[in-house]
């Protein structure tokens, strides 16, 4: 019986560290993926984000209400208590579906933290509190 107990823990130990190798491994290929597109001198593409500032480019959709409620306020706070020294770029999936599949967006909210030459550093799946998002721009803000 004992034997048995062990087993399915040791397997859920298994499934568990499996899982959490896939989340890192896929991760790290968004940010490989959408660090790699097409970065032109003025930005990145059909985001409106603009070299030059850190920031936030915030994937979310008017139906999904965590983004409207939570996410897009809690970026909106960033913005704001930051003065002017990063930039948050709001992209709806359903007005820019294109978008969406470029940077490989598989659920909602989704935020990636830019440095201020446009190169994606971090992407967030689900949501991110205001001071987590601070605490991830800050190693990319000027002195």
């Amino acid at each position: 019986m004992l034997t048995g107990a062990v087993l399915r823990l040791a397997m859920a130990v298994l499934i568990a560290s499996g899982a959490w190798v896939l989340w890192k491994m896929l991760g790290s290929s968004m940010v490989a993926r959408a660090g790699t597109l097409e970065n032109s001198a003025a930005g990145v593409p059909s985001t409106g984000f603009v070299k030059g500032k850190p920031g936030l480019i915030v994937f979310g959709s008017t139906a999904c209400a965590a983004c409207v409620h939570v996410q897009n306020p809690a970026a909106q706070r960033l913005e704001a208590a930051m003065g002017g020294t990063i930039q948050v770029v709001h992209v709806d999936v359903d007005d820019q579906p294109s978008m969406a599949g470029r940077f490989g967006i598989m659920s909602l909210p989704t935020v990636f933290i830019l440095d201020a030459t446009a190169t994606v550093r971090r992407v967030n799946h689900g949501l991110v509190s205001h001071d987590e998002l601070k605490r991830q721009l800050s190693p990319y803000l000027a002195p």
